[in-house]
């Protein structure tokens, strides 16, 4: 199936990367080259209000673009986007979004939600410097706050948090700036700003986050999970799909995570359709679906993992007399663009500097949060040596990764945490779609006996829940005696794979007799905390509840 699903996803176009020019005179032309022969190209340009909280975008204009099958253009008058509302657009910024339909795919190729920004100086026009990425905010501690923002132009960069401000290193494109010294539980407003000089200052709209309850606090507070926000790959043409990400369903399960109050929310892997041997083809998917939840970073961390889709980016070899996957190294390896393109804590195992394993970086790692514990695992990391194993390692959590989790559960169990919750994209116990691969592989002793393994380590520590995708369902299962006799504390298994991707039914399994709900709707997992009490709530994007329990 892997194959068959790799070759959907090449014979997709990589996705429209526009570039723009100004002239002075004031008009704007934007072009793009496709990889296929394509026709119908067009640019969509509007503005957005600054008013609307999420900052929510309106198009009014579209312009056909001329030249040729593979190279695309599209001009308009800058006097044409200022008619659309009152005066300026908001600092010059002017959005907008090209496609065209990619004949060899029968794709209708889609650059998402893009910004250019035009300073006007008497009757001239030239580019200013714009923010064409977030601000994101993420890895909130309780006294810290990082944010990110990439820039069009190399340019200089601030967080403004009232009187108290946090600067970049020097002009860049890519800017991370952590802002700390804050008190926990606490609001705060910001904006960014960035500049290439005093006549080119852009200031962003405000925006706010909120720290995190002090360590071992049991403030009550709320967090999301879901997963599986790829595309559908076997529809031809989705109007939902944004270069791999299903991106519409994206968006409204963010809104609706924002909505509930959640604090932050975490992704347990297959954000793109990935699959595939061309690596910028995968920066593009996950630039793509940052495009998707940008509307709701700005307010609240999307801590992010790695899934199948994601980590499978490969090179074609022959090892051993057959044609094998290998896994790409260095700065094409997975890993490393999951790690460039996410903004994740840093914590996780360390490789000895001579090692040409893929990073662990930003993949696997752990927080904590009041008085709770997050850990994100990585159970499709793998290195390909031999023809024997393409593939072998899929679901296994072994080697550094282990004893880097094993060392975690005890520091955070040392600590006090009251809950500890865990996250892996592949399930221990899948229920439907993956039975014959994830951590069970059929009943094959040679994954089973590792699943087991891993699950006896969360019984010796207060594990609330373990959350993961893989499967396209929701699903609630309790790991117990019942299922095996070694499992000597009874723990919440939740797949909450319905971010988009196709779905999945219900199989029979071993331990069918303790799944306690299954659906195959679409939805995002609410999970409140509120001392040793865990309560879960199971949202569709309209926002209907899907079921509510008590987990702890």
């Amino acid at each position: 199936m892997a194959i068959n699903l790799c070759s959907v996803v090449l014979a997709q176009g990589v996705g429209i990367e526009p570039r723009v020019d100004i002239s002075a005179k004031g008009t704007a032309k934007v072009s793009w080259d496709t990889e296929h022969g394509c026709v119908g190209g067009a640019v969509s340009f509007g503005v957005n209000f600054e008013d609307d909280p999420l900052a929510l975008l309106y198009y009014r204009l579209s312009v056909s673009a001329t030249g040729s099958r593979r190279s695309h253009a599209a001009e308009i008058s800058i006097e044409k986007i200022e008619a659309l509302g009152k005066g300026l657009p908001f600092q010059g910024q002017v959005f907008y979004r090209a496609t065209c339909f990619d004949l060899s795919s029968k794709t209708l190729l889609d650059s998402g939600d893009c910004v250019f920004r035009y300073i006007k100086q008497g009757a001239d026009y030239r580019r200013g410097v714009a923010i064409v990425e977030g601000p994101i905010v993420a890895n909130v501690t309780s006294s810290s706050a990082l944010v990110r923002w990439v820039t069009d132009l190399p340019s200089g960069g601030r967080v403004c948090l009232g009187t108290k401000s946090a600067s970049a290193m020097g002009p860049q494109i890519v800017h991370e700036v952590a802002v700390e010294g804050l008190q926990p539980s606490t609001v705060y407003a910001y904006r960014v700003e960035a500049w290439t000089g005093s006549d080119d200052v852009f200031r962003t709209r405000e925006y706010s986050f909120r720290t995190a309850p002090a360590l071992g606090s049991d403030e009550p507070f709320s967090f999301a999970v879901f997963s599986d926000t790829r595309a559908n790959d076997y529809t031809p043409i989705s109007v939902e799909a944004l270069n791999g990400v299903n991106a519409d369903i994206v968006r409204r399960l963010a809104v609706g995570v924002l909505r509930n109050e959640a604090r932050f929310a975490v992704i347990a892997g297959d954000l793109i359709s990935g699959i595939t041997s061309d690596s910028h083809r995968v920066t593009v998917q996950l630039r793509s679906w940052k495009k998707a939840v940008g509307p709701i970073a700005p307010y609240i961390p999307f801590y992010t993992g790695i899934g199948n889709h994601d980590a499978e980016i490969y090179d074609l070899r022959t090892l051993d007399g057959k044609e094998t996957r290998v896994r790409k190294e260095g700065k094409d390896a997975a890993e490393e663009i999951f790690r460039r393109e996410m903004t994740n804590p840093t914590n996780g195992p360390d490789l000895p500097a001579d090692s040409t394993d893929p990073p662990y970086s930003e993949n696997v790692y752990s927080f904590d949060y009041g008085d709770s514990h997050f850990v994100m695992l990585n159970n499709d990391y793998k290195v390909i040596r031999s023809a024997s194993q393409d593939d072998a390692e899929k679901g296994k959590i072994v080697g550094r990764q282990l004893e880097w989790f094993q060392r975690d559960l005890r520091s955070a169990t040392e600590r006090g945490q009251e809950n500890i919750f865990v996250f892996v994209h592949e399930p221990a116990f899948p229920n439907g779609g993956h039975l014959a691969d994830s951590m069970y592989h059929s009943g094959d002793k040679t994954y089973t006996k590792l699943r087991d393994e891993f699950w006896r380590l969360l019984c010796e520590h207060p594990v609330a829940a373990v959350f993961c995708g893989h499967e396209h369902s929701y699903s609630r299962t309790l790991i117990d005696e019942k299922v095996d006799g070694s499992f000597r504390r009874p723990i919440w298994q939740v797949t909450t794979g319905g971010g988009g991707a196709p779905f999945h039914t219900l199989e029979a399994s071993p331990w069918s007799s303790s799944v306690k709900a299954f659906s195959s709707r679409q939805h995002y997992c609410l999970i409140k905390v509120a001392g040793k009490e865990v309560r879960l709530f199971v949202y569709d994007p309209a926002g209907s509840l899907i079921e509510e329990a008590r987990l702890k």
